[in-house]
């Protein structure tokens, strides 16, 4: 009796990392810090994935914090980092897909990027933000900085940087037709091979173990 206790502990145990090892819709974001004057943390920068009509979309976010507010807003989506809208590994912010100037200068900024690939993916995210000098001067926007979303340098000779995504390719339900991701596949062949056993009908260790554990339970 007390050997099926201990063997029951295990069973729960197993079937709880099987449960938690399941990637959450809730995972498949990142988020980093929106860097001012190249030190000065201001906000984030948020990326997540949603469904639009049925295409698994990139939501970016700009959000800064009191008493900052973003004036102008460049963002850039590439496969590669060096498709990265640039001049001797210097950024161009002003030549990117997706930019805007607020006359009224907001808190937030989103935009929605269509996802071709579950491939790597590269995000210069740049914005101009403004704050007022001191206390005292409130709506008196005084002072501007440039700002990027933290994240690898450029080859270039300014502080601009880049951060990079790996997208979990939600489910949307409807037909999409992703770039094949080949490292991810040879990765996947890999531990398909690894994991599987002949004499498990080709089941998981793992899965065979809780398998074995229940049968014995229920004799």
């Amino acid at each position: 009796m007390k050997l099926k206790i201990q063997l029951f502990i295990v069973f729960i145990a197993l079937m709880t990392m099987s449960v938690t090892g399941v990637l959450a819709e809730d995972d498949c974001q990142k988020t980093v810090t929106l860097y001012a004057g190249q030190h000065i943390d201001v906000g984030i920068v948020n990326l997540s994935e949603i469904c639009v009509e049925n295409q698994t979309t990139l939501r970016i976010t700009y959000e800064v914090d009191e008493p900052w507010r973003i004036a102008e807003t460049h963002l850039e989506v590439a496969d590669d980092p060096n498709e990265l809208q640039q001049k001797n590994g210097n950024p161009i912010p002003g030549q990117f897909t997706y930019k805007d100037e607020w006359e009224s200068y907001r808190e937030q900024v989103t935009y929605e990027v269509p996802l071709d690939s579950c491939n790597e993916t590269f995000i210069a995210a740049h914005a101009v933000v403004v704050s007022p000098s001191s206390d005292d001067k409130k709506n008196v926007w005084d002072v501007s900085e440039t700002a990027w979303a933290d994240g690898e340098d450029f080859d270039g000779n300014n502080w601009a940087t880049y951060f990079n995504y790996t997208p979990c390719c939600i489910d949307c339900g409807g037909e999409q037709n992703f770039e094949e991701n080949t490292d991810v596949d040879d990765e996947k062949d890999k531990k398909d091979k690894k994991d599987k056993n002949p004499g498990n009908n080709g089941k998981g260790v793992g899965q065979s173990m809780i398998d074995r554990i229940f049968s014995f339970f229920i004799r």
